[in-house]
């Protein structure tokens, strides 16, 4: 009767937790659940900010909150005494396998853009909240911007109304179809094997008829690696995850271990002290596999992140997936996440 009732909640809450979320604090229902006297470690993982009015010709969909929420969520925890953990702490816990305290929360970031030094590391800073900045060492060393914001990129800015890749035919009228042909070409490139899509950015360029995006335009979306090195001794840990961001699951197991190994060894000759981390690129079940945890242990990773998995207890039973959760922007979907995390944050089917 338990079980089923929790699948229905679930099923209820999919899709309609902004207005569930309002609802079930303004109904005093969370403070009855009230996750920050509970055991659970909440792991949150974002990717971008923004400021002011959010205009991209990139991936919209990688950027979270504004700077103002993603503020106003920091104060929160922190006045909601929320245990912060750093990579040195949750690696030491797992270790000597001990209990991680009550309330702790990890915030992360993936991809190293650069308005997680403009905008994020200020507000960590000031507030003294460790974190972990996971980094693909190609785009920060050749100043490229990932597979997802290029294919964006392309279909946002061509004028054509129709284009045809990998014998599917995309319409292109408008912003709607657009944006479900990036989520099919973005699916492409989570999915299929590497040998598949390896010429798939060339192939959209020449049918979109637009160029790549110039050397200043993806330069200016990423952290350098002086600003890496900032963070790195203000609080902020880096970690690893992988050279070119490919998909690992799409990728033999020596091109997975070539990733792993390699990524690790780039940020180690750039940087001071030893990598401990990696995040998986896209992070989901269907991203990487049982053999994919073993390399990153070969790799010399003390620890693995994997993304939208749920969330972890006082125990972390399997170091190389560390459980990690999107959080809402949404001021009330966010509160609701942290104090009752097994219903709300429930993953969505968004890309």
């Amino acid at each position: 009767m338990k079980d089923t009732l929790s699948a229905y909640v679930k099923k209820k809450i999919k899709g309609r937790k902004p207005e569930l979320a309002r609802f079930f604090d303004q109904a005093g229902f969370l403070k009855i659940l009230d996750f920050l006297k509970g055991n659970n470690l909440i792991i949150l993982n974002y990717h971008r900010v923004y400021r002011g009015e959010l205009s991209t010709p990139f991936d919209e969909e990688l950027f979270g909150p504004s700077l103002e929420s993603f503020t106003e969520q920091m104060h929160w925890l922190k006045e909601n005494r929320a245990v912060f953990l750093s990579e040195d702490e949750l690696i030491y816990y797992q270790q000597q396998q001990k209990k991680i305290p009550k309330r702790s929360i990890l915030i992360t970031f993936d991809d190293g853009y650069k308005d997680n030094f403009t905008l994020v590391y200020p507000v960590l800073r000031s507030l003294r909240i460790p974190a972990i900045y996971f980094i693909p060492t190609e785009g920060i060393m050749d100043r490229k911007l990932g597979w997802w914001d290029i294919i964006s990129f392309f279909i946002k800015k061509t004028k054509k109304k129709t284009i045809s890749i990998t014998g599917h035919n995309f319409s292109l009228s408008n912003n709607k179809e657009k944006k479900e042909a990036i989520f099919h070409l973005l699916q492409l490139m989570k999915t299929a094997p590497h040998s598949q899509t390896q010429d798939l950015l060339e192939i959209l360029s020449k049918e979109c008829e637009i160029d790549f995006p110039s050397h200043n335009e993806q330069n200016a979306e990423l952290m350098t690696r002086k600003e890496i090195e900032e963070v790195q001794n203000n609080g902020v840990a880096i970690g690893s995850h992988t050279v070119s961001h490919r998909v690992l699951a799409t990728l033999d197991e020596e091109e997975q271990f070539e990733e792993l190994r390699s990524s690790k060894r780039l940020l180690e000759d750039m940087l001071p002290g030893k990598i401990r981390s990696f995040s998986y690129p896209v992070g989901d079940y269907s991203a990487f596999t049982g053999k994919t945890k073993e390399l990153a242990q070969k790799a010399g990773y003390d620890i693995s992140f994997s993304f939208k998995t749920g969330v972890n207890y006082q125990h972390i039973t399997d170091p190389f997936d560390i459980k990690r959760i999107e959080p809402p922007s949404d001021f009330y979907s966010f509160r609701a996440t942290i104090i009752a995390p097994k219903i709300f944050s429930i993953r969505s089917e968004q890309y």
